[in-house]
């Protein structure tokens, strides 16, 4: 009688795993060259208009700007890499596959940024500037532009990705992740635009102090810029729309959108606010990041419950099977508290390195499981026989 009791069991396990692999798109296979979906050509005209104007901007004064051109490319390639580490890591369940997040990333770079933002931006800067005045356009114009020119531009290309990748983007999770990655391309691409203007704007002359001073302060401030708003605001969007596995949060959705344009406005406007001082800017600077984060933070913890139920479904019969124990389920598919708790039970610090290889596997083996959909094969096999090597 145990034993049909824990075969019923072995059986129900294994059709819960089969459905979150359906349900989860873990694993789905993401084709770029799409002619029959409309999205495809509006995603690559919006991009080929971008790169258009990326050659305007740069090309006429590239023979003059050669140092600042290339030191900003190098400085900003490398300033990319832990961006998008970080935002790789926080995606531990690997919802998102590579060619989706380099799409993302190169939309925020080309279609949003020069195909869309630029063509709005200075347009209604100038209005605001015949309305109201030089000084007013100064202080406050970005603060009245930015925030929805360039949050919607970026916006448009996650939707884009969306109607491409349906099976791909299933929750607000998603959301968070493919907005970060489309706020790091923006934040990349319009600080390099910034560095070549500002030895533009000393007519070549000093172009190393030029670009120098503008990659540390855009830098510096990077962390609390596009990629935070970005993710923040496409999570919400992903809640205001809904999705099959994501159920529609209207309320939610609207106050991550309306935040994340909100802070952005505030960051641009910090000078104003503060009425110039130091003190003033440097504390719009602290206060900004701190309620963004928080922002982020909450809402990613809720965005991630249905990926943590998925990876949990999918890993359970490895359970059954003895590959995992209770605890480790409960830490691989847990929230990052729980994780961190169960790393530290574990003893000294070699048995946390060695529990916390355990887990990474773990994750690799539920991302290999997806993508054979559930089925015995040799990789499936190799990812279990590395989870029992690293223990």
């Amino acid at each position: 009688m145990t034993a049909l009791t824990g075969d019923a069991t072995g059986d129900v396990d294994k059709q819960l795993q089969l459905t979150a692999i359906v349900r989860s798109g873990y694993g789905r296979p993401y084709r770029i060259y799409q002619p029959r979906n409309l999205a495809f050509w509006v995603y690559w005209l919006i991009m080929a208009a971008g790169v258009v104007r990326l050659l305007e901007n740069l090309a006429p004064g590239a023979p003059v700007l050669t140092t600042a051109l290339v030191a900003g490319v190098i400085v900003f390639a490398l300033y990319t890499v832990p961006f998008w580490l970080i935002i790789s890591h926080v995606d531990r369940f690997r919802s998102v596959p590579v060619k989706v997040r380099v799409l993302a990333f190169l939309w925020g770079g080309i279609g949003a940024t020069f195909g869309l933002a630029i063509a709005a931006n200075d347009p209604i800067r100038s209005i605001y500037t015949k309305l109201y005045g030089q000084a007013f356009a100064l202080d406050w114009s970005a603060a009245l532009t930015a925030p929805f020119t360039e949050e919607i531009g970026k916006a448009a290309g996650f939707v884009l990705i969306l109607l491409l990748a349906p099976r791909v983007v299933r929750t607000a999770f998603d959301g968070a992740i493919i907005g970060a990655f489309i706020g790091l391309g923006f934040q990349v691409f319009e600080d390099l635009l910034y560095a070549v203007s500002a030895a533009a704007g000393a007519f070549g002359a000093e172009q190393g102090p030029a670009v120098v001073q503008t990659i540390v302060m855009r830098a510096a401030t990077g962390i609390a810029s596009h990629t935070v708003f970005s993710a923040i605001f496409c999570m919400g969007l992903v809640w205001l729309i809904g999705r099959p596995d994501e159920p529609r949060r209207i309320g939610r959705g609207l106050a991550l959108m309306v935040g994340a344009m909100a802070l952005h406005g505030v960051w641009d406007c910090a000078a104003a606010l503060s009425h110039g001082t130091i003190v003033g800017v440097i504390g719009v600077w602290i206060l900004v990041p701190i309620v963004m984060f928080t922002l982020l933070v909450m809402g990613l913890r809720r965005a991630a419950e249905p990926e943590r139920a998925w990876v949990r479904a999918i890993l359970t019969p490895e359970v059954d099977r003895g590959v995992l124990t209770g605890p480790e389920l409960a830490a691989v598919s847990g929230t990052g508290r729980e994780r961190k708790a169960f790393l530290k039970a574990t003893g000294d610090r070699a048995a946390r390195q060695r529990a916390g290889h355990v887990l990474t596997a773990a994750g690799e083996l539920a991302e290999q499981i997806a993508e054979d959909g559930g089925r015995e094969t040799p990789a499936t096999a190799f990812a279990r026989s590395e989870v029992a090597r690293l223990r």
